[in-house]
């Protein structure tokens, strides 16, 4: 069996630090500070929904012909594709 050793790591400037600590936060005047994770997924979230659902409805309630559909089932496909991803590499 083979021994691991660790090495030292070298300490980083405090104000180092909270910079990383805080790369993830963002601040504004409307709400304040608030994670640029969760700004990003409700973001992307929403938009997708609203497209899936302007799709979905122009394809229910539009009297398109088969030869204009395909944009709507395209929008659909491309949402679905983005949050749908593959697992092969």
């Amino acid at each position: 069996m083979e021994k691991k050793t660790f090495q030292a790591v070298p300490v980083q400037n405090p104000d180092e630090i909270d910079v990383e600590r805080n790369s993830n936060m963002w601040n504004c005047c409307l709400f304040g500070s608030s994670d640029r994770h969760c700004l990003r997924f409700i973001t992307i979230t929403s938009l997708s929904f609203f497209i899936i659902g302007f799709s979905a409805a122009m394809l229910a309630f539009a009297d398109l012909p088969c030869e204009e559909q395909h944009t709507f089932v395209g929008l659909i496909t491309l949402i679905l594709g983005f949050w749908l991803k593959s697992n092969v590499h």
